[in-house]
């Protein structure tokens, strides 16, 4: 069970760690995160992940309130307050409190452990259902907390009996609702040499 979850550098209990209704968040969805696997009690990447976020953060113009070195051993605090060692770490990073409910001033940063679930077995042993759909999100390079697309088409994913949405411009595929998206070149299987 998580104990901990913790905000702007200060570790609370879950239903304690609180934002106001004035943050950016909430008023405008000016906020960014990330997310990533903990197996364990290591973070798996986190020197990929912080990349991201923090390159986020500048594109959004939001000076989080700790520091690289501070948020990574932040991340492992957490991880140790929480006795959990195998789990996922999600990182929010909103545009703060704004007296105009327009201008960032000073961000709020959420660090949050969380127990993960792993895809049903079923996925990889029989691969999953897309649904191909035009979208681009506003900022690619940001990692957004801006799902609203994703979260709108489930309905249709549902009546359409697909497990998720493959996004698209028109002629590139770009990502998943919720996941990456690549594709690799599958290897020949070299059998018997024909004899003629």
């Amino acid at each position: 069970m998580i104990q901990y979850y913790s905000l702007n550098g200060e570790f609370n209990a879950p239903d304690q760690t609180n934002l106001q209704v004035s943050d950016l968040s909430i008023l405008r969805g000016y906020a960014l995160f990330d997310f990533f696997r903990v197996i364990n009690s290591i973070p798996l990447f986190l020197e990929d992940y912080l990349d991201r976020f923090f390159r986020s953060a500048e594109l959004l113009h939001l000076s989080p309130p700790l520091s690289r070195p501070e948020l990574q051993q932040h991340i492992f605090e957490l991880i140790n307050k929480n006795g959990l060692p195998n789990a996922a770490i999600r990182l929010v990073l909103t545009g703060g409190y704004a007296a105009d409910a327009y201008t960032p001033i000073q961000p709020n940063l959420l660090v949050m452990e969380h127990p993960f679930t792993p895809p049903p077995k079923h996925f990889y042993l029989e691969g999953a259902t897309l649904l191909t759909y035009l979208h681009e999100r506003e900022f690619p390079l940001v990692k957004s907390t801006n799902y609203l697309t994703g979260i709108s088409v489930q309905k249709l994913l549902k009546a359409r009996q697909v497990d998720f949405v493959l996004y698209h411009d028109g002629q590139y595929i770009s990502e998943s609702d919720r996941s990456n998206f690549g594709v690799t070149q599958a290897q020949k299987k070299r059998g018997p040499k024909p004899s003629f």
